[in-house]
C-alpha cells in the first residue's frame, strides 16, 4: 500500500545520502511536496548555492534502515535495477543484498556482479553480457564503503 511506497522512498533517499557515506546504519529523512521546495529566498534569508528551501510541513521517516538491494530483472525488460529491498525483490529473478560496510564503491559492484552471476544459470549468462557487466551494477552501489549481507 501506500505505507510501504513510503518506507522505500525514505529507505531509498537514505541509503543514498551522506548516511551511507557514513557508514551509520539508520538516519532520520524527511518528505516534502514540490510545492514546499524553492531556490530563492524570502526578503532577509540567505540560500546559499546549491541549496534548497523547505517550506511547510515535513513528512519525517525516523530511524530508517540504510539497506540496498541489486538484482537483475526479466520482465518488462532484461536490466540490472537497484533500489529499496522490498522494491528489487518483487522485481528481480536474482538480487543481492548491501549495508554500509568496509568494500568501495568499486569494489563492492565487483563483488555484486559476481555473486549475481553465480546466482544466474550457465546457460543464460553469454546472452546477458551486454547487461549484466561492473558498469552497469556500479551504477546502484551508494556512494561510501559497503558489504553483501545476502
Amino acid at each position: 500500500g501506500e505505507t510501504q511506497c513510503w518506507d522505500e522512498v525514505a529507505q531509498f533517499a537514505l541509503s543514498y545520502s551522506n548516511v551511507w557515506k557514513n557508514g551509520h546504519f539508520t538516519g532520520d529523512v524527511y518528505a516534502a511536496e514540490r510545492s514546499q521546495v524553492s531556490k530563492t529566498a524570502e526578503s532577509g534569508e540567505f540560500v546559499a548555492r546549491g541549496a534548497f528551501v523547505i517550506r511547510g510541513e515535513r513528512r519525517y521517516f525516523r530511524d530508517v534502515a540504510a539497506g540496498l538491494a541489486i538484482g537483475l530483472q526479466y520482465e518488462p525488460a532484461v536490466a540490472v535495477i537497484g533500489g529499496p529491498i522490498t522494491a528489487v525483490k518483487t522485481r528481480a529473478r536474482y538480487c543481492v543484498t548491501l549495508q554500509p560496510g568496509q568494500y568501495e564503491p568499486n569494489d563492492a559492484a565487483k563483488k555484486v556482479l559476481k555473486a549475481l552471476k553465480n546466482m544466474v544459470p550457465e546457460e543464460e549468462q553469454k546472452s546477458l553480457k551486454n547487461v549484466l557487466n561492473t558498469e552497469t551494477v556500479a551504477a546502484f552501489v551508494p556512494p561510501g564503503g559497503s558489504d553483501i549481507i545476502e
